[in-house]
């Protein structure tokens, strides 16, 4: 048993379906199929009752999930505890901005990045809703755009 599939039955939880996990994880749903009835077997238990339609967890994979959620976490803590003593910054921070400060912002986002690749950074921007002249949250990004942001971060 190892942390990415622990990952994959977690997703495959939260997101209620194999096709679904798939995608939030960037991979195929075969891979995904595969994680899973690699470490049923390793159980020996089925973590999921699977109907064409929908998936649910099993007495076994209720037990299973939350225990592979307290890993995934102390795995990331220990993670964390390593990139602290190295001096390497970890976390999430949003940024909020009006319409136009993008271009400036953006080589701050850059250099933060750059320096500290554990980061996540969210830029939300506002603008002026036409109908109402009030403030509205116009995008929401993650940047790099390219990259995701799963709940979980270990790897």
């Amino acid at each position: 048993m190892d942390l990415r599939q622990m990952e994959v039955v977690v997703s495959v939880a939260d997101a209620g379906g194999f096709t679904a996990a798939a995608r939030r994880l960037h991979v195929v749903q075969s891979a995904v199929s595969s994680n899973v009835r690699a470490l049923e077997r390793e159980l020996g238990a089925p973590l999921f009752d699977r109907t064409t339609h929908r998936v649910a967890l099993t007495p076994a994979g209720e037990a299973f999930v939350p225990a592979a959620r307290a890993a995934l976490r102390a795995a990331e803590l220990a993670r964390e505890a390593v990139d602290a003593v190295r001096g390497q910054l970890r976390g999430r921070v949003t940024v909020g901005t009006m319409q136009g400060v993008w271009a400036g912002l953006h080589h701050a986002l850059a250099a933060l990045r750059a320096e500290h690749p554990g980061v996540v950074v969210r830029l939300r921007q506002a603008a002026v809703a036409p109908t109402s002249g009030r403030l509205c949250a116009r995008a929401r990004w993650t940047w790099p755009w390219w990259r995701s942001t799963a709940s979980s971060s270990v790897g």
